[in-house]
């Protein structure tokens, strides 16, 4: 299997681990809104990064890159601190 591949099926199992354990804590808060959310996060968010590794083309395995490129720096833009500037 490629590295690709191997990377974006750890991605997408990831992503089902969050949205489960966050579905589990709205569960626990009675939060069933919430809960519903996150339970078809869990099922429909890691499908691209689950179906993309199982193909074995080199289209597929292109998009998977490129899609783990974006996720990767929405990840790093979204946790990435911003300090405000001071004004003197």
């Amino acid at each position: 299997m490629v590295l690709a591949a191997e990377i974006g099926l750890i991605i997408g199992t990831l992503v089902f681990v969050i949205f489960i354990i966050m579905a589990l804590y709205s569960l626990h808060e009675n939060e069933p809104l919430a809960m519903r959310h996150s339970l078809i996060a869990a099922f429909v968010l890691p499908m691209p990064f689950i179906i993309l590794s199982l193909i074995q083309q080199p289209w597929a395995q292109t998009l998977l890159i490129i899609l783990i490129a974006i996720s990767s720096a929405f990840v790093i833009i979204i946790l990435l601190p911003i300090i405000p500037k001071k004004h003197a």
